[in-house]
């Protein structure tokens, strides 16, 4: 995760557009460098999915600093730890949901 932000970020300070359409984050956070720190003032304009498991050790700081590094962010949240999610309903409900996102955002024009 860390480094899509970076890309994204660099960039954007370039003038460059992001050549992908939507970030998809698993228990992201934000760029823990603080040299990077200005970079992400304004928020990204890239959509962004991001998953968190209520149980990750990095939970609290992940979901404290990631989400603000996005416009318009979706959050999904699953019971478990630092991973992607495996136990149903959540699993099932979550990815459903990375896939409508994904078809949403990079379906073929």
């Amino acid at each position: 995760c860390i480094m899509t932000h970076l890309a994204a970020g660099i960039l954007r300070e370039r003038g460059m557009p992001v050549p992908w359409k939507l970030s998809v984050h698993f228990c992201g956070m934000r760029v823990r460098d603080n040299r990077y720190a200005k970079m992400f003032e304004t928020p990204l304009a890239v959509p962004s999915v991001q998953v968190y498991g209520r149980q990750d050790e990095f939970y609290e700081y992940g979901r404290a600093s990631q989400p603000c590094m996005y416009e318009d962010a979706l959050i999904l949240e699953h019971d478990e730890g630092h991973k992607f999610p495996s136990k149903e309903p959540q699993k099932t409900e979550i990815y459903d949901r990375v896939v409508q996102e994904i078809l949403k955002h990079c379906a073929a024009t």
